[in-house]
């Protein structure tokens, strides 16, 4: 079972991708980490696993929002970590492969 918080995440991820525009320097922020495991099976990105960069900063500042509201002392990006390694452990979201080769070394 995916926990409350988890699940706040999960829906702001898999909602629409946005990516964020950086108006000083015209350039687009890119989340070159995480995907959808399950591709997109309406809308506009129909096949894609693109998760937005601004879907990310969203999940964690509606997740520390809720934190605040309930007054829990809680280090709201441990807490992002920990809800982000949940939906992998549910196999909702996953770091991109080619990400994960990037970090193996030949021997």
């Amino acid at each position: 079972m995916i926990s409350d918080y988890s699940q706040i995440v999960w829906r702001v991820l898999s909602a629409l991708p946005i990516e964020v525009y950086d108006d000083v320097d015209h350039s687009v922020w890119d989340n070159e980490l995480w995907e959808l495991v399950v591709p997109r099976s309406e809308g506009d990105y129909v096949g894609k696993r693109t998760i937005g960069s601004a879907n990310i900063i969203s999940a964690y500042n509606i997740l520390h929002l809720k934190l605040l509201a309930e007054v829990e002392d809680v280090d709201s990006l441990a807490l992002f970590r920990n809800c982000l390694e949940e939906l992998c452990k549910h196999n909702l979201i996953r770091r991109r492969p080619e990400k994960v080769r990037q970090g193996f070394r030949t021997v």
